[in-house]
């Protein structure tokens, strides 16, 4: 009789471990929620990656056409501004000589050749 106590010994102990863990199927079903969950949160952290992403390029297409506008603006403004001094420059040519209207003319020739240049 000693001998079979002896023997349920271990396998009592063995049993009292094994029931007082979790099951494999516990373990991998904690495993697959938390893989679950991280690909969730990967999917939400994609989102918000596309998300900004989609706003750079539409603020970078905003940039670039505000760039063309105002490349635009300034070639019709310096436009302007050549056919203004051209016309400064023949209504001064039409100018009778006498030496004020001379010194005049030469003033405002100065005037118009450093707005060119700048």
């Amino acid at each position: 009789m000693k001998r079979t106590q002896i023997a349920i010994v271990p396998i009592l102990l063995l049993l009292t471990v094994i029931g007082c863990s979790d099951s494999p199927d516990m373990r991998d079903q904690r495993l697959a929620e938390f893989a679950e969950q991280a690909v969730k949160e990967q999917a939400r952290q994609n989102d918000r990656m596309a998300d900004q992403s989609q706003a750079v390029v539409e603020e970078s297409h905003q940039l670039a056409e505000t760039a063309k506008e105002l490349v635009e603006h300034d070639a019709e403004a310096r436009r302007e501004l050549i056919a203004a001094q051209q016309e400064l420059t023949t209504q001064l040519n039409d100018l009778p000589p006498e030496p004020i209207a001379i010194s005049f003319l030469v003033a405002v020739r100065e005037i118009s050749k450093r707005s060119l240049t700048t």
